[in-house]
């Protein structure tokens, strides 16, 4: 790198890079590469180099003022960066970044995903798109392309579509002009644009067909997402010279248009967003030329699977010498009903829920049995549960007109909501149903995040490697808006899938023993999922699921405290009986939680008639499985056999209160080092938790530690997440603190507090600092606690909050159900730090794989039962990102 490149040269850290100090060194993982480098300043100058690789400086400016040897040095680093590819250019076409900061984002997409951002920006920009097609699918494709800055959207929608009015208001809120009203088939002579797209909930064949005869006659690319037969087909991009099209893909799956669309009813709203919103991104691939649309994506409407099938030209328009007839396709063979086999791993030797907290406590120390075991991606199980054979029911998206904000939620009077259908399904949507699609570079992100056929799907509720293995059911019974029976909730359509009818309410009275349930007539039951999670983390699975457990739980209490509604979680009761309520076998998936629902009587009721209870479970819908292998891990059977219902009674308050954590600083600590927390500088923030659930998110490598966090928004996290971790239970009727759980941190960049181990006392707002953290060699300590961290820098992080609790306390006085009522706060309060932070904008991460025992030695944990259970990283973030706006709402 000469003096006049580092004129010209705009560097800028890639958003998926992430730094580690090493013992030797520091080592850079950054798009898909691991680079190391020796040396034992290397950490420390790539740690004071990062900051500065913004972008927004060129290098010389970054170099100014370094004595000459210095500079050559970063130079040739940054040289070295570059590539390697950890650093990328951003002003490499003579600067052209865009001025507006709007679609920032989506450019430093293009510069992460291609080589010519600034090309590729400016023909997104600019192009002159025609899209038509018919339903919410054409809506969200306009939102999709508005949000995202395409160029002039020229609009052909078909006449009397009642949409137009949402896409007016979406223009207005963004500041870019509506879409201009378009023709399909164009004028003569009146084409000029430069690509066509065809987003429809119901596919039109003979439009769809003039179009690919148009594109294969030198008219614009076309690329079209539509329903057919019971199929959404997306791409590719026909043009003069395509192998294949739309039709060609449709004719050779054997799609009949002569057969309903949706014969389930699968194509929710929630569906067809996903649909619309995915040609948005396809047509920004294609314009911008970072992924062409050259394969058909194929996805079934009912289990939404996803497949790239091999395409032959095959369609009329590609061949003329084809004899099929785009309207008769040959018929389609039935799909053979998928087979699966079972395993059973014999694996870690623990007999007891104790041996295995203990176990999962040392995970970084010494990893779980079996310790060789890797996951098979290519066999991963699907991203929930699926019933393709029961009637599905669309819920309702509305959302309630006023909500308390998220800092106030728990500073109200007693409850006075009840539910209601859609006060229910909002619940549903906003914890646990699909939220937006992931398409934002960090260093969580696969790589094959752009692929439709591998979307990820990001939700309201905190989960371990963002699986998601909770299902959710409701037993309805008498009186409710549906009639009597069981209900699988579908998170990926926002609907219902209906597998009995009848009044099971019954049963659940009999075998939950608490007034609130004994009060109900429609429940919430919640299962974890074993496989969804043990595919990539083996036993250490069911330790995570029960945390999310408490995550979804804790969503579901924000989510009712903003209106006024009790959400009680249950977690005592008789498990097996309420897995054969279900029709569950006990070694694939289990009920962990008792949401009691206060029904409002009469509301929204569609038949006061209930039919008779079903047969039993042998009559109910079978559930789809994609794994063609599946693992059962005998370590996790056991230790789940042993948590469930065998007759014992609950804890009476005292024994629940003998596990709680005295809130007196643990160990050693300094008594003159105690560090009164100041008074927030802001007012508390005034999001209601709707809206900052859409925006939670992992920070996933994005942290910088420049400039410090200052102490009074330290405090102001510590406070809301604290205030906002109580729960109404069986274990805590008053919804006050079990005292199961505290906080602590560890300081790493705070102004005002040196670094080190700190033990909260949220009565008195003061911070004890532990006297067993060796401060004047920090950057050690957090290497060693950090060692197995692999999509954070620890040091990057303002704080940890250390999520503590006592583990075996809990087993001896509430039995093996312990642990899991233990996890579920756990959850609970990863939950509200995640809020929290979003809601004081900081990053937020929870991460299991830092050393708990290097961490219990920091807070001086050493010599008690106390014992470090989860960690949340948070901080400041970079600025902007670089990521595709697909949201689903």
């Amino acid at each position: 790198m000469d003096a006049r490149a580092d004129a010209v040269i705009r560097p800028r850290l890639r958003r998926d890079a992430v730094l580690h100090p090493t013992t030797d060194g520091a080592v850079l993982q950054a798009n898909g590469e691991t680079m190391w480098l020796a040396g034992a300043n290397a950490y420390r100058l790539l740690s004071r180099l990062v900051p500065r690789l913004t972008g927004e400086r060129t290098v010389r400016e970054i170099c100014a003022g370094l004595p000459a040897a210095k500079r050559e040095t970063v130079s040739a680093l940054i040289r070295g960066l570059l590539d390697r590819g950890a650093v990328i250019d951003i002003g490499q076409e003579n600067g052209s970044a865009p001025s507006d900061p709007r679609f920032r984002a989506q450019y430093e997409y293009l510069a992460h995903a291609g080589d010519a951002p600034a090309e590729g920006f400016r023909r997104w920009r600019t192009a002159r798109i025609l899209l038509t097609g018919n339903g919410i699918s054409l809506q969200a494709a306009v939102l999709g392309l508005l949000r995202n800055g395409a160029g002039p959207v020229f609009l052909a929608a078909p006449p009397g579509w009642p949409l137009h009015s949402a896409v007016a208001a979406e223009a207005a809120r963004l500041g870019t002009p509506e879409p201009v009203p378009g023709q399909w088939p164009p004028p003569p002579g009146g084409d000029g644009y430069d690509i066509v797209l065809y987003s429809a909930d119901r596919a039109e064949p003979d439009l769809i067909l003039d179009m690919i005869g148009r594109a294969r006659n030198g008219g614009a690319p076309v690329l079209a997402a539509a329903a057919l037969d019971g199929r959404v087909v997306i791409g590719p991009t026909t043009t003069p010279g395509s192998a294949s099209c739309w039709w060609c893909a449709a004719a050779q799956l054997g799609l009949d248009p002569a057969r309903p669309v949706d014969p389930t009813g699968a194509l929710t709203p929630l569906v067809a967003r996903m649909i619309g919103g995915a040609l948005a991104f396809a047509a920004f691939g294609e314009l911008t030329g970072v992924s062409p649309s050259q394969h058909a994506v194929v996805q079934q409407l009912r289990t939404l699977e996803t497949s790239r099938p091999v395409v032959d030209g095959g369609c009329p328009v590609c061949h003329d010498h084809a004899s099929d007839h785009a309207g008769t396709p040959p018929a389609r063979e039935a799909p053979a009903t998928p087979g699966f086999v079972v395993r059973t791993v014999r694996d870690m030797p623990a007999a007891s829920v104790r041996e295995y907290s203990a176990v999962v406590h040392r995970l970084v120390r010494s990893r779980p049995a079996p310790a060789d075991f890797q996951p098979d991606w290519n066999d991963q199980p699907a991203a929930q549960n699926s019933y393709p054979r029961a009637a599905l029911i669309a819920l309702p998206e509305d959302a309630p007109a006023t909500l308390r904000p998220f800092a106030a939620e728990l500073a109200a009077g007693p409850a006075r909501s009840r539910f209601s259908l859609p006060t229910l399904a909002w619940l549903l949507r906003m914890s646990y149903g699909r939220l937006s699609r992931r398409l934002r570079v960090d260093s969580g992100q696969p790589r094959r995040a752009g692929d439709y056929a591998a979307a990820d799907w990001r939700r309201g509720a905190v989960s371990g490697g963002g699986l998601y293995p909770l299902e959710i059911y409701w037993v309805a019974g008498n009186g409710g808006p549906l009639p009597a029976g069981i209900y699988h909730y579908a998170p990926g359509h926002h609907a219902l899938e209906r597998l009995a009818l009848g009044n099971h309410t019954g049963r659940v009275r009999q075998v939950v023993p608490h007034p609130q349930a004994q009060a109900a007539s429609q429940f919430l039951l919640i299962t974890l999922s074993f496989w969804r999670n043990a595919f990539k983390y083996a036993n250490l699975a069911y330790h995570i699921g029960t945390i999310d457990l408490g995550a979804l739980l804790g969503a579901l209490g924000h989510l009712g405290a903003a209106i006024d509604l009790p959400v009680w979680r249950l977690l005592w009761f008789d498990d097996q009986a309420l897995n054969e309520l279900l029709g569950l076998d006990t070694a694939v998936e289990s009920v962990l939680a008792v949401v009691p629902m206060p029904w409002q009587d009469g509301q929204d009721r569609q038949d006061g008639q209930n039919p008779p209870a079903c047969a039993g479970p042998a009559d109910r819908p079978a559930a789809f499985e994609r794994s063609r292998t599946l693992l059962r891990f005998a370590c996790t059977a056991r230790v789940h056999g042993q948590t469930m219902w065998s007759g014992q009674q609950l804890p009476d308050a005292d024994d629940a209160r003998r596990a709680a954590v005295d809130p007196a600083p643990a160990g050693p600590h300094r008594p003159g080092d105690a560090y009164p927390l100041p008074e927030p500088a802001q007012p508390p923030p005034t999001d209601p938790v709707s809206d900052l659930l859409p925006r939670r998110r992992s920070s996933s490598g994005a942290m910088v530690a420049t400039p410090p966090l200052e102490l009074p928004r330290l405090a102001s996290v510590l406070r809301l997440a604290t205030r906002t971790s109580g729960y109404r239970s069986d274990t805590t009727p008053d919804g006050g603190p079990t005292g199961w759980t505290r906080l602590s941190v560890l300081a790493n960049h705070i102004a005002g507090l040196p670094a080190g181990g700190y033990l909260y006392d949220p009565g008195t707002q003061v911070l004890h600092r532990s006297a067993t953290a060796p401060t004047d060699r920090w950057l050690d300590v957090l290497a060693g606690i950090g060692v197995s961290l692999m999509n954070y820098d620890l040091n990057q992080a303002a704080a940890v909050l250390v999520v503590s609790g006592r583990s075996d306390a809990m087993i001896d006085h509430c039995g093996p159900r312990g642990y899991r009522l233990l996890n579920a706060e756990v959850g609970t309060v990863a939950q509200s730090v995640y809020l929290t932070a979003t809601a004081v904008g900081l990053g937020c991460g929870a991460v299991l794989n830092l050393d708990h025992v290097a961490v219990d030695q920091v807070l001086g944990f050493d010599g008690t039962d106390e014992r470090t259970l989860l960690c949340l990283l948070i901080g400041g973030e970079r600025d902007g990102s670089a990521e595709f706006d697909h949201r689903l709402y």
